[in-house]
């Protein structure tokens, strides 16, 4: 008879413990916000707040009506930054654009509309023949693409651009839609695209901490951010 109460007892407890684990991955879903978990959101902008510390802005926004009028929901993370540090630039290398902004330079709405034109266009054409047995820049083994590799919204999965480069276009920093994650895409004018599988806040804090390479090393100094002051 003991060993059989035995095995119902673990029986009893195995099916306890599945409903437990069931209810720790129901949890760990509604924690999620806007395709990111709520703890990686918190993390990286602390991170990122180390490296550049913030004006402590408290910009103030609707994001339901920026998504109305985007007709998509924007991550959290990327919203709970830009309502600490504004409109700016991070080390003299990344402008963030954002949706309460006039000024071109900084406006997502702007941007996007100047930017899908010349994507329409498509960027398929390198300054560079990247097929130089001469050309041995090592990013070209890294996984960067040429031409077109992907849509831009309001195509399904398309690209959506939150940061830029503050002279000229020699890096546009978007997120891929397509994805549950909501990845980073970095185009750059001389090679192309290439897929960061990471959050934008987990990306600018890999950049800016000199784990992501773009042909840039940030030192002390360069680790600002420079706020934009509407006139």
């Amino acid at each position: 008879l003991a060993p059989c109460v035995t095995v119902a007892l673990l029986g009893y407890l195995f099916s306890v413990s599945l409903v437990v684990l069931q209810f720790f991955f129901v949890l760990h879903g509604v924690c999620k916000r806007s395709n990111i978990f709520f703890v990686e959101v918190i993390m990286f902008i602390k991170l990122i707040k180390q490296i550049i510390p913030s004006p402590n802005l408290n910009v103030s926004f609707d994001r339901n009506e920026i998504n109305a009028k985007l007709g998509i929901n924007l991550p959290d993370d990327y919203y709970d930054l830009v309502a600490i540090y504004g409109a700016g630039t991070f080390a003299n290398f990344i402008k963030i654009l954002v949706p309460f902004s006039n000024e071109f330079e900084y406006s997502l709405f702007q941007f996007m509309e100047i930017d899908r034109e010349d994507y329409s266009y498509g960027r398929d054409f390198l300054e560079l023949d990247v097929n130089n047995e001469d050309f041995d820049d090592p990013r070209l083994q890294k996984g960067w693409k040429v031409g077109e590799p992907f849509g831009y919204y309001p195509e399904k999965g398309g690209l959506i651009p939150w940061g830029k480069s503050p002279f000229g276009n020699e890096y546009t920093f978007y997120w891929n839609t397509s994805n549950e994650q909501w990845s980073v895409v970095v185009y750059d004018d001389l090679y192309g695209y290439k897929e960061f599988s990471m959050t934008m806040t987990e990306f600018l804090y890999n950049l800016l901490s000199n784990k992501i390479g773009l042909g840039n090393t940030f030192t002390e100094d360069s680790l600002l951010f420079v706020p934009f002051t509407e006139q």
